[in-house]
């Protein structure tokens, strides 16, 4: 026993000399140095396992509190694996989630300009969607900002894009028919020509987007802001803009039969040459809004505020304007056919209203609008305004203007030409006068022209430049000309019962569809510097 502590010592010692490096040499003094601190640390080492045995042996454990130290231990120990495993799911889950973002970008991009949906719409669903975080359940991952989205002419009908931030983004010439667009961002968006037939815009904000000539009949609005947008000549035909505020927008030329404006808020807004064909305008706000040469007739504007709101030849036939408040007499003389409008709810009290504003000569203006020059009889001719099978209805694929120039064997040319051009869900979807150069026409035309027209890039401007937005008004009539869509000017004239469209005769009667009128005509309206 004595043999082997010394042994122990001995090696202890020669260790701890090692680990100082081997000072000096190791015998005599050095070694017996190097023993004592050994014989020191072995002392400790004994003393240290004599107090643990003492403890032990006189612990008294229970078997049943040994069972439940060890539970408890397991317990701690299962947790933290627990833990570990759901971060490395959470982690595993997020770099899920950011492949198929990325995915998801991939099909939009790589689908630009293209025809069709092309997965986009699936795509832009899922970044817009919240949906819970495995395996976080009580957790939402964060939708994908959609600002500055670049999707033109894109098939989306139908598409859920509620709640989503789409500032910037352009949909020119989109599909977006029943969209759900409620509460979305599209603050500067582009919607020029895009089609938005009964797609629900409630509450969303449209400030200073571009919606010129797009479709939104039928489109729910309510509450919308349009605060400086663009919606020159839209179709809002029976569109719902129930308390929207469409402070200084833009509705020139615009289409609002029948739309829905109660309470809406249309200060500075420009509705000149608008159509507000029965259109409900009730307790509306037309501050100095401009209504120059708007189509007024069947409107309901009572309890409309329309202080200072340029009435110049409106048409106020069987308008509503009980109890409009600001309305002044000299505004109403502005405005054609203002004898013919409702302003008291009791039929005598009506016509002395409007006995006592014929009485009022201090009210005339100086420079009374000429309402009545053509006298109706382009319009009888061309039947566009007295047919009363002529109304908007967008939605209907029979009969509309496309499918009506294909049942006539006069403009087989003129349809080939437009599905060409790509303006077949124009004619079918948007709401024109369309004047059709029939077969005769085009073949009139010298072959240098013709095969000038044919080029793909002139071939579109050709052809708008034949699409009138919205109807021929009687007010149109009267100025003897109008723009088309394109931006050239088209000038009436009548002569001994024939009516020419610039150098063009018209062919009578016009062909009446659902979503416009076509007038046939003999010539091709050619641009000035074609």
């Amino acid at each position: 026993m004595n043999e082997e502590r010394e042994s122990l010592i001995l090696n202890t010692a020669y260790k701890l000399w090692e680990a100082d490096g081997k000072p000096g040499y190791w015998f005599g003094a050095k070694s017996d140095y190097y023993k004592s601190k050994a014989l020191e640390k072995l002392n400790s080492r004994k003393k240290i396992t004599q107090l643990l045995s003492e403890s032990f042996s006189k612990a008294e454990v229970q078997p049943g509190q040994f069972l439940f130290f060890l539970q408890a231990f397991l317990g701690i120990i299962g947790s933290v694996i627990t833990i570990i495993s759901l971060v490395e799911s959470s982690a595993s889950e997020e770099q899920r989630r950011n492949t198929e973002i990325y995915q998801a970008w991939q099909v939009i991009t790589a689908a630009y300009e293209q025809p069709g949906s092309g997965g986009r719409k699936e795509a832009l669903e899922f970044l817009n969607s919240e949906p819970r975080r495995f395996p976080f359940f009580w957790l939402k991952w964060r939708r994908q900002s959609l600002v500055g989205l670049a999707v033109p002419k894109v098939y989306l009908n139908q598409v859920n894009l509620q709640q989503a931030d789409l500032q910037s983004a352009n949909f020119q010439e989109a599909d977006l028919r029943e969209a759900n667009l409620q509460e979305a961002d599209l603050r500067g968006a582009n919607l020029q020509e895009a089609v938005l037939w009964e797609a629900n815009l409630q509450e969303a904000v449209l400030g200073e987007a571009n919606l010129q000539q797009a479709v939104l009949g039928e489109a729910n609005l309510q509450q919308a802001y349009l605060e400086r947008a663009n919606l020159q000549q839209a179709s809002l035909i029976s569109a719902n803009l129930q308390q929207a505020v469409l402070g200084e927008v833009n509705l020139q030329q615009a289409s609002l039969e029948r739309a829905n404006l109660q309470q809406a808020y249309l200060g500075e807004a420009n509705l000149q040459q608008a159509s507000l064909i029965s259109a409900n305008l009730q307790q509306a706000s037309l501050i100095s809004a401009n209504l120059q040469q708007a189509d007024l007739s069947k409107a309901d504007l009572s309890a409309a505020n329309l202080q200072q709101a340029d009435l110049s030849k409106a048409d106020l036939s069987a308008a509503n304007l009980q109890q409009a408040k600001n309305l002044t007499f000299k505004q109403i003389k502005l405005a054609c056919n203002w004898e013919k409008a409702i302003y008291k709810e009791d039929e005598s009290e009506n016509q002395k209203y409007i006995e006592d504003l014929k009485k009022d000569k201090s009210s005339d203006p100086k420079e009374p609008p000429d309402c009545n020059r053509w006298r109706n009889k382009v319009y009888s001719i061309l039947e566009l305004y007295t047919n009363p099978n002529y109304y908007y209805r967008s939605r209907s694929k029979h009969n509309n203007l496309l499918y009506a120039l294909k049942r006539n064997t006069n403009f087989e040319t003129l349809v080939n030409a437009i599905e060409i051009a790509g303006l077949t869900q124009m004619l079918e979807y948007g709401n024109f006068t369309l004047l059709a150069p029939n077969d005769n026409a085009f073949k009139a035309l010298p072959d240098d022209i013709y095969d000038k027209f044919n080029q793909p890039e002139n071939r579109p401007i050709v052809l708008r430049s034949h699409l009138i937005p919205g109807r021929v008004t009687q007010e149109d009539l009267n100025r003897g000309k109008i723009s088309t869509i394109e931006g050239s000017i088209i000038v009436f004239s009548y002569h001994n019962g024939q009516i020419k469209l610039n150098d063009a005769n018209v062919k009578s009667p016009s062909i009446i569809a659902t979503n416009g009128v076509i007038i046939e005509i003999d010539k091709v309206l050619l641009p000035p510097d074609f």
